[in-house]
């Protein structure tokens, strides 16, 4: 007997405000149905981005841009275009201290695009690995790194990972 591979999918929940906050849990409970009747799995990462979250703290997101998106083709006709979400940062283009976590996990984002899901695992599991385990982090997330900092580090888990397994 052949098992299928598993099929889990990573979705980004932001209910925002008004009836959002009430329609999308019922669509997340149908959505959770439909993974249990035929054998694929969501894990579900909420956002807390809305009119609420700027009251409390001034800002509808994160200024950290840690959010990877994706207007995808999935016919393949046309080019898929990844990018970040992030907020506003007009005051520290130049200075090298910008997050590129967000830039990162969209490349992943399009390397599973592109079928290359191991890569992709590889490169979500270095950026988990360098948040977990070291003191890398740009000053958006209290640290003193610089966005090269955070590359390189990155970029040498998911090279570590491979020399492990080789």
């Amino acid at each position: 007997m052949t098992v299928a591979a598993a099929r889990d999918y990573k979705i980004a929940v932001i209910p925002g405000d008004g009836i959002g906050l009430e329609v999308v849990p019922q669509g997340i409970r149908l959505l959770d149905a439909a993974t249990e009747r035929f054998g694929f799995n969501c894990t579900w990462h909420n956002f807390d981005w809305s009119c609420q979250t700027y009251r409390r703290t001034g800002r509808r997101m994160p200024e950290a841009g840690i959010v990877p998106s994706a207007n995808l083709n999935p016919e393949r006709e046309f080019s898929s275009m990844f990018e970040p979400v992030r907020g506003s940062a007009p005051d520290i283009p130049g200075q090298g201290i910008a997050n590129p976590i967000g830039q990162i996990w969209s490349g992943a984002m399009m390397l599973r695009h592109l079928g290359e899901a191991e890569a992709a695992d590889a490169v979500e599991q270095g950026v988990a690995n360098v948040l977990a385990n070291s003191k890398v982090r740009t000053p958006d997330f209290g640290g003193k790194s610089t966005t090269t900092d955070l590359g390189e580090a990155v970029a040498s888990e998911v090279l570590a990972t491979h020399k492990q397994n080789a």
